[in-house]
């Protein structure tokens, strides 16, 4: 739950993004450009930029998501 959950499952993404390609400078952009919003729109202290996922990979890759809420 939170950021111990949170942040191996988004190292796993930018593992992912790295290795299809996308280069490093882009990863930060890429991550908060392609998460769901999940609170108030833009960034939030409750959700921060929403709900994580893999759509800047390929179509070929199966969906991931992660979750990560403060407990606030």
């Amino acid at each position: 739950m939170g950021t111990s959950m949170a942040a191996p499952l988004v190292s796993g993404l930018i593992a992912l993004e790295l290795s299809a390609g996308i280069a490093p400078r882009l990863i930060q952009d890429t991550l908060t450009h392609t998460a769901t919003d999940l609170g108030p729109l833009g960034y939030d202290s409750r959700f921060g930029y929403g709900l994580a996922s893999g759509r800047s990979l390929t179509t070929q890759t199966p969906r991931t998501y992660v979750v990560a809420l403060n407990q606030e």
